[in-house]
């Protein structure tokens, strides 16, 4: 027979589980469940299903300010805009700035991480291809493969190493 207590943690992790709970409402859900049945993060996740990263970027978001909380369970802005304000830095100014950006210009969650990453001078420098005009081994192992394997070769370098893309049908 179960207890009460077994009974509320069950209807806790049932309730979680629902599409359409809000990621506030999981949030406060998963914090109550720490709370009340002194459970870890990994201990949370195994009973609803969910990865351990899952569960702690989902807490998170109770670190955000009640106006931003209110915004997400509202659909105002979406868990992703939350994320990227939380890149914005751990100062209220910096995650205020972005996210009125946000709000105001109707951002995409990847306009939204760019601004975060602008407004910690954290931004994403583009690749380097290997491959360049100038540089005839490259072409020249570019050219074999795509010979050999009958189709598009492209050889990329990122940073001191590389990759080899090979497209197929």
């Amino acid at each position: 027979e179960p207890t009460d207590r077994m009974k509320l943690e069950l209807a806790l992790i049932e309730n979680v589980q629902r599409e359409d709970l809000s990621p506030i409402d999981k949030a406060k859900a998963f914090r109550q469940l720490m709370d009340d049945f002194k459970l870890m993060q990994r201990e949370v996740a195994e009973r609803v299903g969910k990865s351990r990263e899952m569960v702690a970027n989902t807490l998170r978001l109770l670190s955000l300010p009640l106006d931003m909380q209110d915004a997400i369970a509202k659909g105002e802005i979406t868990e992703g805009h939350a994320r990227a304000i939380m890149m914005a830095g751990d100062g209220e100014a910096e995650r205020r700035t972005l996210y009125n950006e946000i709000i105001n210009s109707k951002l995409s969650v990847r306009d939204a991480e760019n601004a975060a990453r602008r407004l910690t001078g954290k931004e994403l420098k583009p690749r380097k291809r290997f491959g360049s005009p100038g540089d005839v081994e490259t072409r020249d192992w570019q050219s074999k493969l795509q010979e050999m394997l009958g189709t598009k070769v492209q050889v990329q370098k990122i940073g001191d190493r590389g990759k080899i893309v090979i497209e197929f049908y």
